[in-house]
């Protein structure tokens, strides 16, 4: 007996537990893309409730609870457009498998429930916030707050039972609970997320040489190549990709081919990970696949009807090309990558 007497006097004292009134929370930015397809983690933020030492439950009778409203209806509102709005979700842990909802005390300590190995800092415990939008989302600024009211109960000594030894009782019941309540103002960040884009060129072919280390002469082929990538956490909606690649100075485009072993025209090249997408090129004359030639000098990436058909091989119909455009097919995955490649002639 005095042996466990001696090992109990040893626990480290337990401090007060108290709540800060006011806290933040800053998301973002994030794409809209990734606020409607709810890809966005769960941002962990202060709760505003703390104790100084480790929470060490004994007793069966020791709680701690968390209720959570919020005026808004746990909405946060554009800063510039009132009737525009971003939902979210709050969770013990960030990944959200413990939900906390509001209205109801969510529970992290009762007499049947522990969840207090979800706190790794018991002087600042967390909240997870998570935006989300079934529609998609405005680029902008969107403000809202929620309040926790926090109840708990903590021995600092012995418990036996519903008995506090050797310790103090830390409580804030109520009802009302005194000085328990936070207030968490949250402001997400909404910004469109460009996709990414790379334009190389490649001499693959010359009069002289021909593959073997060709030079950039008149008659030679060069192949360019643009890769895309999706540098969001978000997915690119399907089939809306569209990559224009004006023809450059001194250059046509060659639909007879590179003239290499291959002597291929439009090429493909998938990066990783893979992007999900996929291109066809038939012909130049094709109304079906996804490349499409423009005559117009002054062409217009809204309005261009994209409808020129250029003979391969003919120089005079392959010089009037302007631009080209490719159509990628699929949902484009996130944070992956494309390439498509052409091959031209130099004048």
């Amino acid at each position: 007996m005095v042996v466990l007497l001696a090992c109990l006097l040893s626990t480290p004292a337990f401090a007060a537990c108290s709540v800060k009134p006011t806290g933040t929370a800053d998301i973002g930015p994030y794409s809209p893309g990734a606020v409607q397809q709810t890809v966005i983690p769960y941002f962990e933020a202060s709760s505003g409730f703390g104790c100084s030492a480790a929470i060490l439950s004994l007793l069966s009778s020791d709680y701690m609870t968390a209720t959570v409203s919020s005026a808004q209806g746990f909405k946060l509102t554009s800063t510039t457009d009132a009737t525009k709005t971003v939902s979210y979700a709050l969770a013990a842990d960030a990944a959200g498998t413990r939900p906390i909802t509001g209205g109801s005390a969510f529970v992290y300590r009762s007499a049947t429930v522990n969840l207090l190995g979800l706190i790794s800092n018991p002087s600042d415990v967390k909240i997870y916030i998570r935006p989300s939008s079934a529609a998609i989302v405005a680029p902008g600024t969107y403000k809202g707050s929620f309040k926790i009211d926090w109840a708990w109960r903590f021995c600092s000594g012995l418990g036996i039972g519903t008995l506090c030894a050797l310790g103090a009782v830390d409580t804030n019941v109520g009802p009302p609970a005194v000085n328990a309540t936070s207030t968490i103002s949250v402001t997400l960040v909404v910004q469109d997320k460009p996709v990414g884009m790379v334009i190389s060129t490649q001499t693959v072919w010359d009069p002289q040489s021909n593959t073997l280390n060709p030079r950039a002469t008149p008659g030679s082929r060069q192949r360019t190549t643009i890769t895309v990538s999706n540098l969001d956490i978000a997915t690119i909606d399907a089939n809306s990709l569209k990559i224009v690649l004006p023809t450059p100075a001194k250059g046509m485009v060659a639909l007879d081919g590179d003239k290499t072993a291959s002597n291929a025209v439009v090429t493909t090249t998938d990066g990783s990970p893979t992007s999900n997408l996929a291109l066809t090129y038939t012909a130049s004359n094709s109304g079906t696949d996804d490349v499409e030639f423009s005559e117009n000098a002054g062409f217009a990436l809204g309005t261009e009807p994209w409808s020129y058909q250029p003979m391969p091989g003919n120089a005079a119909a392959q010089a009037a090309v302007t631009a080209v455009r490719f159509r990628p097919r699929g949902t484009m995955a996130a944070g992956s990558s494309f390439s498509v490649s052409l091959p031209y002639a130099v004048n």
